[in-house]
């Protein structure tokens, strides 16, 4: 069992900082924004690349959500889109059809994969500069 806790002074510091997310607001909303294009034409491009006779209806559809002021979601509610991501072997659909050899073609998961470092430049840029901004003031 490992147990973690915080000294007074610890915490005296930890709530000076409490509003200091709001002082990133700008910057992390602006960076999120920037990563989930990047991500979002990363994935459009995976499906012209992975799946057998691409004809652009599932790519059309993969777009960011967002969440929150820091939260983003890059994907598709395409009825298919998890099939192409994940597979559909061995199942059957809603009308009954059976499908014995359905892989994966992943699309989604590689896009971040394949652009983890530059989505993590892109948030030290940010936060970077939300500390500029903040040492300016």
């Amino acid at each position: 069992m490992l147990s973690m806790s915080f000294d007074d002074k610890s915490m005296k510091e930890i709530v000076a900082f409490a509003g200091f997310g709001t002082l990133l607001s700008e910057e992390v909303q602006a960076t999120l924004k920037q990563a989930g294009e990047l991500l979002t034409q990363a994935a459009v491009a995976n499906t012209w690349e992975v799946f057998a006779n691409p004809t652009g209806a599932l790519a059309s559809t993969i777009g960011i959500v967002v969440e929150s002021p820091f939260e983003i979601i890059v994907g598709s509610e395409s009825p298919y889109a998890a099939r192409r991501e994940y597979g559909f072997s061995g199942m059957t659909d809603s009308l009954g059809r059976y499908f014995a050899n359905d892989p994966p073609k992943p699309y989604l998961g590689p896009a971040l994969q394949d652009n983890q470092q530059a989505v993590l430049d892109l948030i030290d840029q940010a936060v970077e500069k939300a500390l500029a901004r903040v040492e300016a003031a």
